[in-house]
């Protein structure tokens, strides 16, 4: 009995001793690795999988789902040199993102009046829709094999866009984008577009789903900077913007949303 309880003594201290090293050890990876890494490790893992799963994708469409950033840019050139304007392209650059209204404003450092604006305008839809009419819309690098992924997985997303309900539909339909977004919002929906986060907040009231599930893909500074107001995850998928003097927040930077696919696709994080 006594060699009973002295093994069990000498096993009590063992086990002590063990336990005191693994506490040293922990205190010790805490504070040298610091132990929120370990936790943005975790996070990071389980970003698209796991119990913090990103159920709500949230796309912008000019310059993000579509490629008609690049033709306003080209069609707005050419009718400020029809007119003698003088704008240059690097000023003209600044207008990506902008909702009608905020493209007026910012014309009107650089025309006389309203009046001039709008029949700019007016000449800028014209050869824009009859390039539209004969070669479509085309849709960015990577949109279409990341839409159909999503509804593969049933993963819910939404559109959220600066251009006004009718005209955004009647782009998809030219870019032959047919995915059925669980929800829309458009700039008629709302009193402020882009960079307010208003259009976000609109959002909230039609889904269920918690913001912290949300992660956003944009293209502009004005898009970028809404998700940021909203507190919402954003990642920056790189067009004709520049952002090296704009101060916002993402997530990380791609070329195109088919290198998001890539590494949605092999369990990584964005």
């Amino acid at each position: 009995m006594r060699l009973v309880f002295k093994f069990l003594n000498k096993s009590a201290k063992a086990l002590f001793v063990l336990i005191n090293i693994l506490f040293a050890f922990l205190i010790t990876l805490i504070v040298n690795f610091n132990i929120f890494k370990i936790f943005n490790i975790i996070y990071d893992l389980n970003l698209i999988k796991g119990e913090i799963m990103k159920n709500l994708f949230i796309f912008d469409m000019d310059g993000l789902l579509l490629d008609t950033e690049a033709l306003y840019q080209k069609y707005w050139f050419q009718v400020i040199n029809e007119k003698n304007i003088n704008m240059t392209e690097l000023e003209l650059r600044k207008i990506i993102g902008f909702s009608f209204e905020q493209t007026k404003n910012y014309f009107l450092n650089y025309v006389n009046n309203e009046e001039e604006f709008y029949e700019l305008r007016k000449r800028r839809e014209v050869i824009f829709w009859e390039e539209i009419e004969k070669y479509g819309v085309p849709a960015k690098l990577g949109v279409i094999e990341m839409l159909e992924h999503l509804k593969q997985e049933n993963i819910k997303t939404a559109l959220i866009t600066s251009t006004e309900e009718q005209r955004a539909k009647k782009l998809l339909n030219h870019a032959g984008i047919k995915h059925e977004f669980d929800y829309m919002v458009f700039s008629n929906m709302v009193s402020k577009t882009k960079p307010d986060p208003e259009v976000y907040h609109l959002l909230e009231s039609l889904t269920d789903i918690n913001k912290d599930k949300w992660i956003v893909f944009e293209d502009s500074y004005n898009g970028l900077k809404a998700a940021n107001n909203a507190e919402v995850d954003v990642v920056w998928i790189k067009d004709l913007a520049e952002l090296k003097d704009h101060n916002v927040n993402y997530m990380n930077r791609y070329e195109s949303l088919l290198e998001c696919l890539d590494k949605i696709k092999n369990d990584e994080s964005l």
